[in-house]
């Protein structure tokens, strides 16, 4: 009887770890896909391994699980780091059952220590990080007092963690050189979007708030980042691509993920002003 329920794990785990070498290298090609699905064949492999008494196999799967709990979270990040470290996660698992259906036991973990140990680092960074969000303000024309609001807004966000800038800049708002009518500002901040949306809509002087999570793009990587924009769509959630540094590097591979960032209706955005007026032409361009 042991011997056929382990034959059956054997055969269910190869399916599920085909399935799973195949799902997560869609996602580190920027595909479309739900996490959700990544999710529970690790969960899967993880109770039946447990179920088995195969403890190694079950510790390993958790630990996978958590990085991608994480992730469906917004807790961590879809890059081509956690790419690499789920793909070889993968590979790790189908040795380790590999060890079982060959008559042995499963390679003890030490001999995965290293990578048990890059997992635990990514999860324990999620853990403490904050999330980056865009805060865009749209003002009254009318009213005489929009420099003003604007400045108490700011102060009101710093509130809720670490304003990285804000357009125009508290410097300007208290010099009275600018008297905005829009107002953006950039924020990392443990609070959720919910949270900064509630703290200044009810501010008098305000037409629209908009609160986006950010995706900073730096000309590279652009499938995991695409990835992850698309995850946290798929929950909801409005997205923000930001794009810095002081160049904006427009190759065809950059083009046609602008493209589907437009059509999903993200937001695309720069620090940089002439960066921001390429990014406006675009989206002009693309309407």
């Amino acid at each position: 009887m042991a011997a056929d329920l382990r034959q059956v794990f054997l055969e269910e785990a190869r399916e599920q770890l085909d399935q799973l070498e195949q799902l997560l290298l869609e996602l580190d090609a920027g595909k479309s896909i739900t996490l959700d699905a990544i999710f529970r064949i690790v969960h899967t492999l993880k109770g039946s391994a447990a179920c088995m008494g195969l403890k190694d196999i079950a510790d390993f799967a958790h630990k996978m699980e958590n990085l991608l709990d994480k992730i469906r979270q917004g807790k961590a990040v879809i890059s081509e780091n956690t790419c690499r470290l789920l793909l070889q996660s993968s590979d790790v698992l189908r040795s380790l059952i590999f060890a079982v259906a060959e008559g042995g036991d499963a390679t003890p973990l030490c001999h995965n220590e290293q990578l048990a140990a890059e997992l635990e680092l990514v999860q324990g960074e999620a853990g403490r990080s904050t999330g980056r969000f865009l805060v865009d303000v749209v003002l009254d024309r009318t009213s005489e007092m929009r420099g003003a609001r604007s400045f108490v807004i700011l102060k009101r966000l710093e509130e809720m963690g670490e304003l990285k800038y804000a357009i125009p800049s508290p410097e300007e708002l208290i010099s009275e050189r600018i008297v905005p009518d829009t107002m953006v500002a950039v924020i990392d901040s443990e609070a959720g979007e919910r949270e900064l949306y509630e703290c200044i809509e009810g501010y008098p002087d305000i037409v629209t708030v908009d609160v986006r999570h950010v995706i900073e793009i730096d000309g590279t990587g652009w499938p995991a980042k695409i990835a992850r924009a698309r995850e946290l769509a798929s929950r909801g959630k409005k997205v923000a691509l930001e794009f810095t540094g002081d160049k904006l590097h427009l190759d065809l591979e950059a083009l046609e993920a602008m493209a589907a960032a437009l059509t999903a209706g993200w937001f695309l955005w720069a620090r940089d002003p002439v960066a921001r007026r390429v990014l406006r032409k675009l989206a002009l361009w693309h309407v």
